[in-house]
């Protein structure tokens, strides 16, 4: 293996895969792991669609991914960027999944009530937080309008 051709998305795959295997994470957790990951850019709207695929009832599929999504909320580490695109993973899942995404997402509302006092300000004196509990106040605005829900799909 030529290790000189290797760039930092190489690296950063390479490690991602060893943290995978350590962490015994199913194919689909990886891939709720690569949609809310930290990086700048936001998750391919492919990713997202098979995730709202798989989670379409309540299959092994949806028993993976709704509880993954959740847990990236709480995991310990995680940056503001992992918590809000959970969020608009989340959002993404409620327009374009099943009725049983909604039941499950409603009756976790207490994670996403938590993320409107959420508060993060970067190095440069921004606040990004300001993104999370704008986008956790629309999901759960959502949650409320059956009308909406389904004019958004």
């Amino acid at each position: 293996m030529n290790f000189g051709n290797l760039d930092v998305q190489d690296i950063k795959s390479a490690f991602n895969k060893v943290k995978a295997a350590v962490l015994n994470l199913t194919e689909l957790e990886q891939k709720v792991r690569e949609a809310t990951s930290s990086e700048a850019w936001g998750a391919s709207s492919s990713l997202m669609s098979e995730l709202a695929y798989v989670a379409i009832d309540r299959s092994q599929g949806f028993n993976e991914v709704l509880p993954a999504i959740y847990k990236r909320f709480s995991q310990e580490g995680r940056t503001w960027r992992n918590v809000y695109k959970s969020l608009t993973l989340i959002e993404y899942l409620i327009k374009n999944g099943s009725e049983k995404v909604v039941d499950y997402v409603r009756a976790h509302t207490y994670e996403l009530k938590a993320c409107l006092n959420y508060n993060y300000i970067d190095e440069k004196g921004k606040d990004q937080g300001i993104n999370i509990r704008h986008r956790a106040k629309l999901i759960l605005d959502l949650l409320q309008n059956d009308d909406l829900i389904r004019a958004e799909r």
